[in-house]
């Protein structure tokens, strides 16, 4: 979604449809009916009903869209009200955080993140007033109470003319581990390993390089 302009009028980022332009009229025209006290025009009523039909048709739609999409996102997705509430989460974060997002819905954010300062909010949303996102790693929870650290980038999602938050949170359990492989590995090896700049500067080295260099 572009993060500088918000939806157009006709639908506003959760799928909900506003009337258009030849809805309105029909709504007027019975608006004046009722005021007028007129008795009622049925073939008014049956452009209406119909009319109202084909909307909530449409909006079924294009919730159905919203939905597959919000939850073919493997990664933990949630959108948080700019109080830091969490009005929605996909599947995904259902399955990472082991609980049902009737659960997290509605609860502030530290409820999968307890860690979190209280007015972490603050800079969140001064980076998405500039049109930036904003990128944190933090360690988030499971219902079980484990946590895992994870790599949060944060964007604009608005609703109608409000402001929310999309947040998607990248598990980075595996690259932990492989750094932890890594070291060990460079620890372990009796061999001198060097790593060097352009420039020739040496910029580390595991244990057995610097008992070679002396």
């Amino acid at each position: 979604m572009d993060q500088k302009n918000p939806p157009s009028d006709a639908q506003d980022a959760t799928g909900t449809t506003a009337p258009r332009d030849g809805d309105e009229a029909l709504i007027a025209r019975l608006e004046q009916l009722i005021t007028a006290g007129g008795s009622a025009d049925p073939v008014l009523l049956s452009e209406l009903l119909a009319s109202l039909r084909g909307l909530q048709r449409e909006s079924e739609s294009l919730r159905l869209r919203y939905d597959s999409l919000f939850n073919a996102v493997p990664d933990p997705v949630s959108i948080i009200s700019p109080e830091g509430r969490i009005l929605d989460l996909n599947r995904a974060g259902e399955k990472a955080y082991r609980l049902p997002r009737e659960e997290l819905v509605g609860r502030l954010v530290h409820a999968i993140n307890p860690d979190l300062p209280r007015d972490h909010m603050g800079p969140v949303m001064d980076a998405l007033s500039r049109d930036e996102t904003y990128v944190v790693e933090v360690n988030n929870m499971r219902g079980d109470g484990t946590r895992f650290p994870v790599e949060v980038h944060s964007a604009s999602f608005f609703d109608g003319p409000h402001r929310n938050v999309i947040a998607v949170a990248r598990d980075l359990t595996r690259r932990r581990e492989a750094e932890l492989n890594y070291h060990a590995l460079l620890v372990a090896i009796d061999k001198g390993v060097l790593f060097q700049g352009d420039d020739g500067h040496i910029l580390s080295g595991n244990a057995a390089a610097f008992r070679i260099q002396g």
